[in-house]
């Protein structure tokens, strides 16, 4: 059998050439495309692997192999910075327990106790090497290092929501080259200060890609990324309709596809009942039903407008982000 060659024209470099064990372990980890390449052939594309990049480990360190869920598409690695599985009501270690994985907030910039976060830019891991090849694991959220990694694509891939079957992946171009620590703490609403707004106006953050550069939508709700939506309503009012990342057409709450997601009032930072010791609102394990009663909260929500939340249960998203 002839060697298969994996780079750019005249290149003598080929599969058979290269470490039968590349990003199989931290001592041969792949390091570029060509040998992300190399890895996914032999692994149908993904699968979890050793990766090294100069200068990045996640902030603890200089440049040192990690393990991570990774994705070869579309001659790029696409290496995992977070999964949103719409069962998860595990806690995050965010600010050492007691508040949902991606739980909605109103501010991801908060350091303080008791206030940090999924989505602000923390070194805080969890579910990072669990093996995702069952992508059906509805119970598994996870948070990786790379969510603090400078890119410019992210690989979305979606189970059991309506961009699924052959269409169940789509890479975006990101507006700006950045860490999606810093698109949630940044392009917010009030400059990711405020996802809240009550008291103002129906009103969404930036956008954080309208351009798909690889993959097929089903439709056109899938056309844009925003960084949060909020319909702005008083702080008290159990039916105050808040999501962290927003998939839609366009700003109007109409339709859209939800990440971190709430329908309830709030205090200066989580999501609470004012009154009543304010009380953490229900986590929603109904799927794809009518809309969410007041005071509900949850991962991901599909189908959904202002005032009609719809949870789903069964959905997983992940974003994963081109690592070199």
């Amino acid at each position: 059998m002839s060697p298969l060659y994996v780079g750019p024209a005249n290149d003598t470099e080929n599969i058979s050439s290269l470490n039968a064990g590349i990003g199989d372990s931290s001592d041969a980890p792949i390091e570029n495309d060509t040998q992300g390449r190399a890895w996914g052939a032999l692994n149908k594309g993904k699968g979890l692997a050793w990766v090294k990049v100069s200068g990045f480990d996640g902030g603890r360190g200089t440049g040192n192999a990690f393990l991570v869920y990774s994705e070869f598409v579309d001659g790029r690695l696409y290496c995992m910075a977070a999964r949103f599985a719409g069962n998860d009501s595990s806690e995050s270690p965010a600010d050492n327990g007691g508040r949902t994985k991606w739980m909605c907030c109103k501010n991801p910039n908060l350091t303080g106790s008791n206030e940090v976060s999924d989505w602000g830019s923390g070194t805080h891991t969890f579910n990072e090497h669990f093996d995702y090849g069952n992508e059906a694991d509805i119970n598994k959220s996870a948070r990786t290092l790379c969510w603090n990694k400078t890119h410019s694509r992210s690989l979305f891939t979606f189970h059991d929501v309506d961009q699924t079957g052959q269409q169940d992946r789509l890479v975006y171009d990101m507006a700006n080259t950045e860490a999606w620590s810093t698109r949630i703490k940044t392009r917010g609403p009030s400059s990711g200060t405020d996802y809240w707004q009550n008291g103002a106006t129906l009103t969404s953050g930036s956008i954080l890609s309208e351009v798909v550069e690889w993959g097929q939508k089903v439709d056109a709700s899938y056309n844009k990324i925003y960084a949060g939506v909020s319909d702005a309503e008083a702080n008290d009012a159990g039916s105050n309709d808040v999501a962290m990342i927003w998939i839609d057409n366009g700003s109007d709450f109409n339709d859209g596809l939800g990440l971190g997601w709430k329908r309830s009032g709030a205090d200066s930072q989580w999501p609470r009942i004012f009154g009543a010791g304010g009380t953490t609102p229900t986590f929603d394990q109904s799927n794809d039903t009518s809309g969410a009663p007041e005071n509900y909260y949850g991962i991901v929500c599909q189908n959904s407008d202002n005032g009609n939340m719809r949870n789903r249960k069964t959905a997983v998203i992940t974003i994963l982000v081109n690592i070199f």
